[in-house]
């Protein structure tokens, strides 16, 4: 039996393994919010995920979840449009959890919030508190630039995996981003100058990625002048940190990162052109140690040349004194 009328599926903290089952995005399409963080979920996030359009809250932090972050995921239309709000009159009582990493109390239509270890509660209308959190997990690839048009999203974590590539100047279309999370990936290239025109934007964490070049700055990004956003980051420069950039306003080069296909091609190159320069060495002394005629000719072609270099040098010598003034 499948409760399609649920609302809240909060399952953190506890010992579920396997993979997230499809059938929640298929089933359960009225879900708000769904967390399973701190559990060993592995496998992929299914798609079918996208699937919940009234979703507000996703929670799969700190799992074991592989391969990249499905497209379907900018399909939640609560997160996308700031009119779609979950209407909380349909709850028969107040709701009540707290877990690890945040609390959550519903009670007279609106939400109250404690999150990411703040003292300070806050509190909103249900349908105002839209987040997405998939940190601590081993997802790869490229961050999908639809994550980009969930315009309404709020909080942002997706630290600690190995996600790659550039950060899109799309992610102007976050208007309503207040806290984003994108440390210890593998991400590069510039910081994109779009962060600069969020406006609600006041906790950023970038550190220890691979993004190169000048620290962008105005509007927004003024007000963030802690260095620690940037930290881990050897390629970078400009304020807030200590390193200066270059007089003529060029960016640090960018380091050349080689895909693991690429580096396995490289060693087999400078491997095979050892052991081909040594079998070469090995055959020719071979041949001129149990060829006696062959040594014999190789030596003879060896005093030949020497022969003609030195003539050569001598009459040289001889057409240069033979020139000089008396």
């Amino acid at each position: 039996m499948v409760c399609t009328s649920l609302y809240f599926l909060v399952l953190g903290r506890n010992k579920f393994s396997g993979e997230i089952p499809k059938w929640i995005g298929e089933s359960l399409q009225n879900l708000v919010v769904f967390q399973l963080r701190s559990n060993k979920f592995s496998g992929y996030i299914p798609p079918s995920l996208g699937k919940l359009a009234n979703l507000q809250v996703l929670d799969l932090a700190n799992n074991n979840l592989v391969g990249p972050i499905p497209d379907s995921i900018g399909n939640f239309v609560g997160m996308k449009n700031s009119s779609h709000q979950f209407d909380s009159s349909d709850l028969k009582n107040d709701y009540f959890h707290s877990s690890d990493y945040w609390s959550v109390w519903i009670y007279k239509d609106s939400l109250y919030t404690q999150m990411n270890g703040q003292k300070n509660l806050t509190s909103a209308p249900l349908g105002l508190i839209k987040t997405i959190d998939l940190s601590r997990n081993k997802l790869d690839g490229q961050i999908p630039e639809v994550i980009w048009s969930l315009e309404a999203l709020i909080n942002l974590n997706i630290s600690q995996n190995f996600l790659q590539g550039r950060v899109s100047e799309k992610i102007n279309g976050m208007r309503s981003l207040e806290y984003l999370d994108l440390s210890m990936n593998e991400l590069s290239g510039p910081i994109p100058q779009a962060l600069s025109n969020l406006a609600p934007l006041h906790q950023l964490n970038l550190s220890y990625n691979n993004f190169t070049g000048r620290i962008p700055t105005g509007r927004q990004l003024d007000t963030l002048a802690d260095p620690s956003i940037y930290a881990g980051n050897a390629y970078l420069c400009g304020f807030p940190t200590n390193k200066s950039c270059p007089e003529n306003n060029q960016t640090p080069r960018e380091p050349d990162f080689l895909s693991e296909d690429e580096k396995s091609e490289t060693i087999w190159f400078h491997l095979t052109t050892i052991i081909g320069f040594i079998m070469g060495i090995w055959c020719l002394g071979g041949v001129l140690i149990f060829k006696g005629a062959w040594r014999i000719a190789y030596f003879r072609i060896i005093d030949n040349i020497f022969d003609v270099i030195y003539v050569q040098i001598m009459l040289a010598m001889r057409t240069r004194r033979l020139s000089r003034p008396m």
